[in-house]
């Protein structure tokens, strides 16, 4: 960058703007510099909460809906813990059994049956599960949490964290059946709403259920 007090954030498409002192120059600079970046959608530039300056590229819009793929696991980690904070799920050190007994009944002897919400939180279930090998069997699977209950233990050590998305899958039933609700629409009485979100679109795998 040719002024070094500037700094600029890209991540994820989004990108922030820090500087210590705004100037209409270095501003305009950085914004017209954001259309030579294939993947940056948007700029926008707080000060003091207040919106100074903003910038959209390619086919992003300020209303359009943009997919956000595994962040979703992030919200429903939130809503998580609100469900924890309000008593409506009893603690982390619940097992599956406990949280789903009915799903569970079915397949008592299931690795899956005794693994934690703190372990599915934290990504350490033991549970063998390649995200390349797995995933389009996962998602086509006509029961997602019979398919999470059928997969055996990893040969990784104890404690040991991986990206698992059949296990992230559970904590969708487990929010559910806490809070009487559908996994959208727990998401925007307790996170979309409060936060003057009012439009947003989750999509639901083969079996109809809302993935985490």
């Amino acid at each position: 960058m040719k002024d070094p007090a500037r700094r600029r954030v890209v991540a994820g498409g989004l990108a922030a703007l820090v500087l210590p002192r705004l100037s209409a120059a270095p501003l305009d600079d950085v914004l017209a510099e954001g259309a030579a970046l294939p993947a940056l959608r948007a700029v926008l530039v707080a000060r003091d909460g207040v919106t100074v300056a903003e910038r959209y590229y390619g086919d992003a819009r300020p209303d359009a809906l943009r997919r956000v793929n595994s962040a979703t696991k992030s919200i429903v980690s939130l809503l998580v813990g609100q469900a924890l904070a309000q008593g409506k799920l009893p603690g982390l050190s619940h097992r599956v059994a406990q949280l789903l007994p009915e799903v569970a009944g079915e397949a008592p002897e299931s690795p899956g049956a005794s693994v934690t919400l703190r372990q599915i939180l934290t990504g350490t279930t033991g549970l063998a599960y390649d995200f390349m090998r797995d995933m389009r069997a996962l998602t086509g699977a006509p029961d997602p949490l019979q398919y999470v209950l059928g997969l055996p233990r990893s040969p990784a050590p104890a404690g040991a964290w991986s990206y698992n998305d059949a296990a992230i899958s559970l904590l969708t039933p487990i929010l559910e059946r806490a809070c009487g609700l559908k996994l959208p629409e727990i998401a925007r009485q307790g996170l979309f709403a409060p936060l003057g979100i009012e439009t947003f679109r989750w999509g639901t795998d083969r079996s109809g259920q809302t993935p985490a």
